[in-house]
């Protein structure tokens, strides 16, 4: 007597629990050919044919189970497992945008993991980041949200993400990519501990040593970096790294110059080696030669915004025309938009050539992105001086002079902008506050004294105006 499809399903079962795959696949294809054809048995089919490396087949089973219900949110989540081992990265994400199940978490990070990997990077990002709103923290995600982050250069994001954390919870790899990112900006001395604690890990310990000595370079401590140098067991294009960084740290311009350029001779088509070169030239005075290594640098890697931050310093040091500063500043603010000091610099120099709303436009982004910038707030408020926008120039000045009270020329900026909106009791307010760092400035007393004049308070103002010099007014 055959066994009942019933039986297929129950030994398919059994199967599969001990691990027998090729067994598990032959029931359940038995089953179905005897008339069970349910999605559950489809799927578990499908799961079973992968598992034992029929591919091909496994695609079909899910595909019918699909065919019987379409909204099976399970075999759309063992589908899109299927499609991410034969690499069809953006159909497992789509598959994985139907799947439903116990793990929301698991399945996010698959369909994120889909989207990263076919290159849809802020997508990816996207989904994680609206998951993480209104479900627990979870490590797997967030790991792929920095991946993201970081694919999509914006670092910012990463090492926000990170220290939003509390270090101690942090797993090792989170702590050397926060490490890494605290060095990038210039926390070397903040990285180091988190250096400490992954230096022994497997598989770390490389990366964990090679950033440690970067950031005792970083720090300032050249001896503990060379003494350690003499010890270390990295890659040699690493060690070689350190010492050529430590020749630059140390003023032996020469020798970093010979170390970079037999860095480069090694490794000829990476980009790492000639842009220090391209560094080390410029420390040495080489102007000539620095100038031709950055040159053929931007050629071969023309979207290296370091590199083009670089040259636009040198053509603010050097005659050039506005043109050629102008191209320059549009690359680095399309390469680095979210940078409040491109937008800063690009507006200081549209600011100068009269063009005041595209001047305001860049002072605004900056200020966005960078609220406790002196800079960009001082070229919002002369920008709207210079567009007629007397109330706004005025507003822009309050916020320097909030945000930065011990510096003189916030004042100064913010006096002669309420004089010019006839803000009388603001303009007194912020003269006699520019008087307290400049009381030998009596240009200040004369403009204090007609924003006390118009005030009303006649006296007051005539004792300014003598203070000035001014005696016909006084």
């Amino acid at each position: 007597m055959n066994p009942t499809p019933q039986q297929y399903w129950e030994a398919g079962k059994y199967a599969f629990d001990q691990g027998e795959y090729a067994i598990a696949a032959r029931c359940f294809g038995a089953t179905i050919h005897g008339g069970l054809s349910e999605v559950n048995v489809w799927n578990n089919f499908g799961c079973a044919l992968v598992l034992s490396g029929e591919l091909d087949r496994a695609r079909w089973a899910f595909r019918e189970a699909l065919s019987l219900n379409s909204h099976a949110g399970f075999v759309w989540n063992n589908y899109g497992r299927l499609l991410l081992r034969t690499q069809e990265w953006r159909s497992a994400a789509d598959a994985f945008a139907n799947a439903q199940g116990e793990d929301p978490a698991s399945i996010v990070a698959a369909e994120a993991f889909a989207w990263l990997k076919e290159g849809s990077v802020q997508r990816a990002a996207t989904i994680i980041e609206r998951h993480l709103e209104t479900h627990a923290p979870d490590d797997k995600l967030e790991l792929l949200l920095l991946e993201a982050y970081l694919k999509t250069g914006d670092r910012k994001r990463a090492f926000d993400l990170l220290k939003k954390a509390n270090p101690a919870d942090l797993g090792p790899e989170k702590r050397l990519l926060l490490a890494s990112l605290l060095i990038e900006q210039g926390n070397a001395a903040e990285a180091l501990p988190l250096l400490a604690e992954t230096a022994h890990r497997p598989g770390l310990a490389t990366r964990a040593t090679y950033l440690r000595l970067l950031a005792l370079l970083l720090s300032g401590d050249t001896e503990a970096v060379a003494l350690a140098l003499s010890n270390a067991v990295l890659p040699p294009d690493q060690t070689a790294r350190l010492r050529a960084w430590l020749a630059m740290a140390e003023a032996r311009h020469e020798d970093a110059v010979a170390l970079w350029e037999d860095l480069v001779a090694q490794m000829p088509h990476a980009q790492l080696p000639v842009w220090g070169l391209v560094q080390a030239l410029h420390l040495s005075g080489n102007t000539e030669k620095w100038q031709l290594a950055l040159r053929d640098f931007l050629e071969k890697y023309p979207d290296h915004s370091p590199a083009v931050w670089m040259q636009i310093q040198h053509w603010k040091a050097v005659p050039c025309s506005h043109k050629e500063m102008g191209k320059w500043l549009d690359k680095m603010v399309l390469l680095r938009g979210k940078w409040a000091e491109a937008r800063i610099e690009r507006g200081f120099f549209t600011l100068s050539r009269g063009m005041a709303e595209q001047a305001i436009a860049d002072f605004q982004r900056a200020t966005r992105s960078s609220p406790d910038s002196y800079d960009a707030w001082l070229g919002l408020g002369l920008a709207y001086q210079e567009a007629e926008k007397e109330k706004l120039s005025l507003e822009a000045f309050q916020q320097l002079a909030t945000r930065y009270p011990q510096e003189a020329a916030a004042w100064w900026n913010l006096a002669l902008a309420a004089s010019s909106a006839e803000q009388w009791r603001i303009a007194v307010e912020a003269i006699s506050n520019y008087l307290t760092f400049r009381p030998e400035d009596l240009t200040a007393y004369g403009i204090r004294a007609e924003a006390l004049f118009a005030l009303g308070r006649v006296r007051d103002a005539g004792e300014d105006w003598r203070r000035a010099g001014d005696v016909r007014r006084g």
